[in-house]
Formats: structure tokens, C-alpha cells, sequence
């Protein structure tokens, strides 16, 4: 019974029509991890000149190869990093932009509810209403053609 009803409950990810709030999250969690990985904006140096250093990586000692590989996004990640904050631009509220990537960046609902002396509680319902508005605006104002399939797509990209 219960393979039954999981089975149930279970959404097709292929081919369809609509977004719902479950991708919005998807979608501005897998932004907020693809933030992690790009660049900085600001490169800091602290020296003008570098001190002579020898050329090999493991002349130090304890330096390993793997720790200087460097993780960088692929193109889909940074199309829908675009496209979270296109969507993220969209919300009228600034405070709950806020909320919404504090929140996909790791955030509790503790912590959240202190920064913004409002309760738990209420930060949790209010965030999860931003985001079903935001799911109906898009159902509702992107026309059906294929922009809208090439949208949802992006939208529910299973990574």
C-alpha cells in the first residue's frame, strides 16, 4: 500500500505544463550554490611584487594536487542562477528577497525570525506564500509556446 501511494505522490518531471512553489525552492537553492561557486567580484592582493617561491606545487610539504582544483559552474548552472535572479527581482517586497535567498544560501528559520524580529513561524508562512505568488505570476503571464516550455524546463532542471 504504501508503494501505492508513494508512487502516487510522486511528480512526473517530464513534460509539463506548470511550475509549483517545490521548483521555485529547487531552483533558488541550486542558484544560491551555484553563487558558491563562481568568482569573486573583488580580487583582493595584498602584495605588488611576489617573493621568490619555488615553481613546484609539492615543494611544501603537505600541498596535494586535488586541493588546487578549482570547481567552476557549468553553463546550465549559470543559466539558472540568471534566471533565479531574474525571478527574484520580480518579488515587490525587498525584505522577502531577502528571506528567499538567505533561506536557498543554508539559513534557519531561527535565525531569519531574529534578523527580522518577526517569529519563526510567521517568516515560514509568509516565505512560502511569496513563493506560490510567484509561481502562479509565472504559470500565469508566460504565454504558451515554446518560450514557455524552454522556461519550465529550466525551472525544473534535475541536476
Amino acid at each position: 500500500m504504501q508503494s501505492i501511494s508513494s508512487a502516487l505522490t510522486k511528480k512526473k518531471r517530464k513534460y509539463r505544463d506548470k511550475i509549483d512553489f517545490t521548483d521555485l525552492i529547487r531552483l533558488f537553492d541550486d542558484a544560491a550554490e551555484t553563487d558558491r561557486l563562481m568568482p569573486h567580484y573583488l580580487r583582493k592582493q595584498k602584495m605588488s611584487s611576489w617573493v621568490d617561491y619555488p615553481d613546484e606545487v609539492t615543494s611544501y610539504g603537505y600541498t596535494k594536487i586535488n586541493d588546487l582544483i578549482r570547481i567552476v559552474p557549468e553553463q546550465i548552472q549559470i543559466d539558472r542562477w540568471e534566471l533565479a535572479t531574474q525571478i527574484l527581482m520580480e518579488i515587490e517586497d525587498m525584505n522577502m528577497r531577502k528571506v528567499i535567498w538567505a533561506k536557498a544560501k543554508g539559513a534557519t528559520w531561527v535565525w531569519l525570525g531574529k534578523k527580522t524580529k518577526l517569529s519563526r513561524q510567521w517568516i515560514r508562512e509568509k516565505y512560502l506564500e511569496a513563493l506560490i505568488i510567484t509561481a502562479y505570476r509565472i504559470n500565469k503571464t508566460v504565454k504558451k509556446n515554446i518560450n514557455k516550455l524552454y522556461i519550465i524546463n529550466k525551472i525544473t532542471y534535475d541536476s
